[in-house]
């Protein structure tokens, strides 16, 4: 097996890991001071956040106070370098990313009260038509299992298009799509593995962006309760959610019953949401928050077992969206010739990737594909027009 590559650095040796830290996130920051009412304390330590990324500053102590803290802590030490503590433009991207979205959730003191500070971004979103456009067209697709599966994983992958943190992303929509914007499609695999009859019974969602993506995500989780067949117990679908709110439009709890209620509002997802609240009171559809989704930790340094993945009754694993695949793949770039599969070597369930590009991190593209995508624009990699639905199986 091919040694997996370093992860990606704020030190200018990544240009958009560089870019994301120094430029893009502390606006993201100023942007979330703007759009709540915080007190003037925690206006300044978020000021004083946004200004200590871009100038370069060592990166602070994180809370003991935090259900995390722990593992910010420890995280915090591994960082250092000759005694010292890391800059946020001297480490690892997805250290400084991840924690940097905790920081946010430890200054507003949500912990104490509840409040997401990203839920005026995320009210923006569910109130847009568009949003209802496209479930309505979800809804209306038919055909058998086969053909609607192919349908709605597509609407499952350009959903994750719409990511309130990446405005350039949000720019080619879900609409737009079209073949030459999906790199792999490894759907010939997944759908006739799907809907074998076999005796895993559960199907893991873990999930990224509320609004748009939920919805599409949630669409999906019907049809598949709808059409996965279990030689044992019935079907289940996971729902693998944050357990606090993270990199603005992340999925926590509150995001989805607040969409369910949406839904059953309106008179042609009224009966979708009835379906999903049903499967819910049923135990077949699973809401699971989990603190590590939250975390720096990349998939292999957890077993799966602790956030409730047990691999005997699994039958697929779904990851949605970059953080996910940066989490799982090691947020790097692997060499042309190494497949998907060999650098999830450690997964030992059916796993598929559900992503639209939105950083370098990747594997399984060959050289000349990326040398092609390349030539005709070198951020191609970073701005959410191509797609992936990649499988190790």
């Amino acid at each position: 097996m091919t040694d997996r590559p370093s992860p990606f650095y704020t030190d200018g040796s990544n240009d958009f890991a560089y870019n994301t830290i120094s430029s893009r996130v502390p606006k993201i920051v100023l942007d979330v001071i703007d759009r709540n009412h915080f007190s003037p304390r925690i206006t300044d330590e978020l000021k004083r956040l946004a200004d200590d990324m871009a100038h370069n500053r060592p990166i602070e102590p994180p809370s003991s106070t935090t259900p995390d803290a722990d593992h910010w802590q420890a995280a915090y030490q591994a960082h250092f370098k000759n005694g010292q503590p890391p800059t946020w433009l001297d480490t690892v991207w997805f250290y400084a990313e991840t924690l940097l979205y905790h920081f946010i959730i430890e200054k507003t003191r949500y912990y104490e009260t509840g409040i997401d500070p990203y839920k005026p971004f995320k009210e923006e979103e569910i109130a847009s038509e568009a949003l209802w456009k496209l479930l309505d067209t979800g809804i209306g697709i038919e055909g058998e299992p086969e053909e609607k599966l192919h349908d709605v994983l597509a609407l499952a992958l350009w959903g994750n298009r719409i990511d309130l943190s990446m405005a350039v992303s949000m720019s080619h929509g879900v609409h737009g799509a079209n073949d030459d914007d999906l790199l792999i499609d490894d759907r010939k695999k997944l759908i006739p593995h799907l809907l074998s009859a076999q005796a895993s019974n559960q199907i893991h969602i873990v999930m990224d962006n509320a609004g748009t993506e939920l919805t599409m995500d949630l669409l999906l989780a019907d049809l598949l309760l709808q059409s996965v067949p279990s030689a044992t117990q019935p079907t289940q679908v996971w729902l693998h959610i944050k357990h606090h709110p993270t990199f603005i439009s992340d999925t926590v709890p509150a995001d989805i019953w607040q969409l369910l209620d949406e839904m059953e509002k309106r008179a042609s997802s009224r009966e979708l949401a009835q379906r999903l609240r049903q499967a819910w009171a049923q135990e077949r559809l699973i809401i699971v928050p989990h603190i590590m989704w939250n975390s720096s930790s990349f998939a292999w340094e957890l077993p799966l077992q602790n956030v409730h993945i047990h691999p005997e009754a699994t039958r697929l694993v779904i990851t949605k969206g970059d953080m996910n695949y940066r989490r799982f793949t090691g947020d790097t770039s692997w060499p042309a010739d190494v497949p998907f599969k060999e650098a999830v070597g450690y997964m030992d369930v059916p796993l598929a990737a559900l992503r639209a590009m939105k950083c370098d991190a990747l594997v399984g593209i060959d050289q000349q594909t990326r040398d092609a995508l390349q030539a005709n624009n070198p951020e191609w990699r970073s701005i959410g027009k191509y797609g992936l639905i990649q499988s190790n199986l």
